[in-house]
Order: C-alpha cells, then structure tokens, then sequence
C-alpha cells in the first residue's frame, strides 16, 4: 500500500497519522527482510603467492662453466691448400703429389716430426733440403724415389737424430752409395737398402770403417733383392761383424 501525501494536507493531524503509521509499516517490513536473509557465505579465495622469476642479481651469481676450447682447429681449405696442417709426429705422404713448397710448409708446421714417408715421391735435392729444421726426426722412408742420387745424401746431415732410413729400389743410386749415405747420416740404427746397386767392394768398405769405430750404433742392414753382393763378400762381412744383422 503506497500512500501519497499533498503538500496541503502536511498539517492535518489525521494526514500526519497515517504516514507516521504507513513509515512504521515499512519499517517493519525491512527489519524481517533483514532479519530472515542470510549473512553472505562466498568463500574467500586464497591465492598461492605465485613464485616470482629468477632475479637477474640472483642469475649474475650462477658461475656457468666455461666450454674447453679446442687446441687444434680444423685447417681451412686455404690453409689444406698451402699445407697447413696440425702438429704431427708422424706423417705418410707415399704416392703424394707433393710440391717443394708444399713439403717446405709442412716442415715449417711440424717441427716436432719424427717419421716422415715419401716413398714413390718425386723427391729432389731441393725437397730434402726443405727437411733440415726437423731436427727430431728419427724415420725417413725414400723407396722408390727415382731422383735420389749418392749426392743427394749430402742434405740428410742436419737430421742428426735420423735413426731408419729406407731406401728400397730407388733407381738413381750407384756403386759406392753406401759410403755415401753412412758418412752423411752418422747415428744410422737401421739401413735399407733393398734392390740397390751394392757391391762386394761396398761391403768391404763398410767392414773397414767399422773397424775404425765409425757407425757404432748400426745394428741392421737390409739387402734384400741386392743382386750383386755375393755369398762369399757377404760371409766377410759377416765373420768380422758378427752383431751387425744383415737381411738378405
């Protein structure tokens, strides 16, 4: 029930009566509405506190290890072309097209060598020349290195750690190389000399020179395919140098 009140009828006592009641009503109605409705229940949501990201002050603290850097790097195609290659001990160019040039930057960049092998090279006596700084050096294979002559072995005096030196059927050796070769490369342990022109004369010669107390440490030569040593130069030697081992 709504009941409206004029503004002339604001001084009528009945007027004031009735809405004094009708405002008493109301009231009324409120306080039960109030009191029947139920307090608000809603759970309150609690939130986890979300982690916070790593503080960059906290990742300038983590001590990350340094990757090992390598101590040899692959040579570029450059440098393969030029002859630049890792510090080797030990190299096998056989059969290799190998300039002086080339070979004289291998030297240069494997000074620790200690067994090179050039067989069926063409091996000048500038190419040889080219392997004086190797002075560690201690095997040298030339078999089949048609360019070797007796003169050529006058560029091996710097190796003076050379120990085995190969020369299987190098075509351009003659009579009296062996001399040759021993009074260039003094601390030769082993010589091979297989298929090449030693004589009878050149054992003798050697026989002589061991005698005077040259070449102590030679311990082995090879002759293997020598066609013109005969049994009987062969048992001088032999019989005067008994430690000397001799393949044949």
């Amino acid at each position: 029930m709504v009941t409206t009140v004029n503004r002339q009828d604001r001084n009528n006592p009945h007027t004031t009566s009735l809405f004094q009641k009708s405002l008493n009503c109301l009231k009324t109605i409120f306080s039960y509405i109030k009191s029947t409705t139920p307090a608000s229940t809603s759970p309150t949501t609690t939130r986890e506190p979300i982690a916070s990201p790593t503080s960059s002050n906290h990742l300038s603290n983590i001590e990350v290890p340094e990757q090992p850097s390598s101590t040899r790097q692959m040579p570029s195609d450059r440098e393969e072309r030029e002859g630049v290659f890792f510090s080797l001990d030990s190299l096998d160019l056989s059969r290799e097209s190998i300039t002086v040039q080339k070979l004289a930057a291998l030297v240069a960049n494997n000074p620790h060598l200690q067994s090179l092998k050039l067989s069926w090279c063409e091996v000048t006596d500038t190419a040889l020349e080219c392997l004086a700084p190797l002075t560690k050096l201690k095997s040298l294979d030339l078999s089949f290195c048609s360019l070797i002559k007796n003169e050529t072995f006058t560029k091996l005096q710097p190796l003076q750690n050379l120990a085995v030196l190969t020369l299987k059927n190098c075509a351009g050796l003659r009579q009296e190389c062996l001399a040759a070769i021993l009074n260039n490369t003094r601390n030769l342990e082993t010589l091979d000399l297989s298929c090449s022109p030693i004589t009878d004369h050149d054992l003798e010669n050697l026989a002589n020179e061991l005698n005077l107390g040259k070449h102590p440490k030679l311990q082995r030569l090879i002759l293997t395919g020598s066609q013109w040593i005969t049994p009987t130069g062969l048992a001088k030697l032999k019989a005067q140098h008994p430690n000397l081992r001799i393949d044949r």
